[in-house]
């Protein structure tokens, strides 16, 4: 009798244990947990390199606040997309696209964490609040409608996706600087082989879900975005110096990010050359580990 009880509380460990693994996959589906990381990162990246001196509670409200509005963005984005992502097999299994998770609740949860969000980032300085706010706006009602009509959308889109940068820097600073600009522009830029490349990528899925990612002709992607790729680098070679300038960065730093957006370049010239999936992946995978990098050479040598 004892060993039976004991066996049908095993089992019933392990269904608790199943639900809550597939709970976890499913938050992390609905917030986009990496791509949330990567942009909480960029920000406290900025916060780290145009601050002087080291705040560690605005360091922790900027991190909690710019992953709670970041995760309230991406519900709300898949919210708006329910119905593209059911047509898209790398999309169909997320929670409200598959009708795991109704709207409702979607909406309570992002609700939820755009007021913790607000209420953080308020901590830090009024404008900062805002900023996080126009972002969500900027991307949620601007952005994801206008990537069913015209490529102009990643135009848009890199706007709210360049913000962290400059909130990080408002936080630090309290106000908008040039150097806070400069490191906005960066970040902007900086999207645009990236999402090329996945836009080339993905295009066939994103045409059956109504998408317009990537410029087209005669129905097929444009040859000419590697060249398009490649000229957003060379205005991102531009730019990437003016921290040093500034005397924000010291020049060996400065140095070796140039280094680094040269051998970007080279990723976007070489998928331009060879227009395959190969080298899109390779341009890709180029974007995910050059900003890290450049952030980090920037705050190590950071004055």
């Amino acid at each position: 009798m004892k060993h039976k009880e004991y066996r049908n509380n095993k089992v019933k460990t392990k269904a608790i244990d199943v639900h809550a693994v597939s709970v976890w996959k499913d938050m992390d589906m609905l917030i986009k947990f990496r791509l949330t990381a990567l942009v909480v990162m960029t920000s406290l990246f900025s916060y780290l390199i145009v601050m002087r001196t080291m705040n560690w509670m605005e360091f922790m409200f900027l991190a909690l606040g710019g992953f709670a509005i970041t995760s309230a963005a991406n519900i709300l984005n898949e919210i708006l997309e329910k119905d593209p992502d059911a047509l898209m097999p790398r999309t169909a299994n997320r929670p409200i696209a598959a009708n795991r998770l109704t709207v409702n609740n979607a909406l309570l949860l992002s609700g939820v964490l755009l007021l913790i969000g607000i209420l953080m980032l308020g901590l830090l300085h009024p404008l900062v609040s805002f900023l996080g706010v126009l972002s969500l706006v900027l991307y949620v009602f601007l952005y994801t409608p206008m990537k069913r009509y015209s490529p102009v959308s990643l135009v848009i889109g890199a706007i709210p996706g360049a913000m962290p940068m400059l909130i990080g820097s408002v936080a630090a600073q309290k106000e908008i600087t040039i150097i806070g600009l400069v490191l906005f522009a960066i970040q902007f830029l900086w999207q645009f082989p990236h999402f090329l490349a996945i836009g080339f990528m993905g295009f066939d899925d994103y045409k059956k879900a109504g998408f317009r990612n990537v410029p087209e002709k005669d129905g097929a992607v444009d040859r000419m975005i590697g060249m398009h790729a490649a000229i957003y680098t060379v205005f991102l070679l531009g730019i990437v110096f003016l921290p040093g300038v500034l005397g924000v960065v010291r020049p060996l730093g400065t140095g070796l990010v140039v280094l680094m957006t040269l051998l970007y370049l080279g990723s976007t010239l070489q998928f331009h050359t060879k227009f395959d999936r190969k080298s899109a992946l390779v341009m890709m995978l180029s974007s995910f580990i050059y900003l890290p990098v450049i952030l980090t050479i920037y705050w190590i040598f950071s004055i």
